[in-house]
């Protein structure tokens, strides 16, 4: 029964992987950035993956706060 547990945990990761990079691959057009003075381009899924990271970060905060 372990074993069965660790493979799908395995399958549901590679699974994971694969939409990560179907997604990425999708999604690989340069958008200009403009944040206060500097301006830059970047790829579209850089800016997705870090607004993401910065979301749940503020939602980890906020609920780590929340509980105490």
């Amino acid at each position: 029964m372990r074993k069965l547990r660790k493979n799908l945990k395995w399958m549901l990761v590679w699974m994971l992987l694969a939409l990560v990079a179907i997604f990425s691959v999708q999604n690989a057009a340069l958008v200009e950035i403009q944040f206060l003075a500097w301006t830059g381009e970047l790829r579209r899924f850089v800016v997705i993956a870090i607004s993401l990271s910065i979301g749940g970060f503020i939602g980890w905060i906020v609920g780590t706060s929340a509980r105490r």
